[in-house]
C-alpha cells in the first residue's frame, strides 16, 4: 500500500477519518505534483454534517523511490506548532496518521490553500527581486518565535 495507490489510499483514508475525526466522504483524492521529496495528494472531503474542506495530505515516498528521508513526526510536531502562531501565516495542520500499516506512511493533513508553487511562479516570469522583501520579512517573522513556543526537539 502506497498514497501513489489514489483508489486504495481515497478508501483507507475515509475510513480513518470516520474513525478518527467524523464521519466522512471522501469526494477526491488526487496527487499533486511539484513536490520535490514527498508525495502529496489533495484531497476533497465531505462531512457527514454536510461541510466540505479540502487537504493535502502528505507522506513519504515508497522507499524505492525516496531520494531523501525526513521524519514525518518531526514535520507534524513542527508544522502543529507554527499553525497555532499567527505571527506565521501556514495553513493549519489538521490530523496525524501514525499507523504506516496504512497508507504505508505516516501521513499528516494540512489545510489546502489555492494557490501555484513558487517554482511555477518563476517559471511564468517572477522576478525574484519583486518578492525579496516579503521573503525576507517572512524570515524575520520565523527567526523571531520564543523558542519556547516551538516542540522542545526542534527549538
Amino acid at each position: 500500500m502506497s498514497m501513489l495507490d489514489t483508489g486504495r489510499a481515497r478508501v483507507v483514508l475515509e475510513q480513518w477519518l470516520s474513525a478518527n475525526v467524523a464521519p466522512a466522504t471522501v469526494d477526491s483524492y488526487t496527487i499533486m505534483t511539484g513536490g520535490f521529496s514527498r508525495v502529496m495528494a489533495k484531497v476533497d472531503v465531505t462531512w457527514g454534517d454536510g461541510r466540505a474542506e479540502t487537504f493535502v495530505l502528505r507522506g513519504d515516498p515508497p522507499p524505492e523511490v525516496a531520494t531523501l528521508e525526513s521524519d514525518r513526526d518531526a514535520e507534524w510536531a513542527l508544522l502543529s506548532a507554527l499553525s497555532s502562531i499567527e505571527e506565521i501565516p501556514t495553513p493549519a495542520a489538521r490530523w496525524f496518521i501514525d499507523d504506516e500499516s496504512l497508507l504505508g506512511t505516516k501521513a499528516l493533513l494540512i489545510d489546502f490553500i489555492e494557490g501555484g508553487s513558487l517554482q511555477a511562479a518563476f517559471d511564468n516570469g517572477l522576478d525574484p527581486a519583486d518578492t525579496i522583501e516579503q521573503f525576507a520579512d517572512t524570515m524575520a517573522v520565523v527567526a523571531g518565535v520564543d523558542p519556547d513556543r516551538l516542540p522542545a526537539a526542534i527549538a
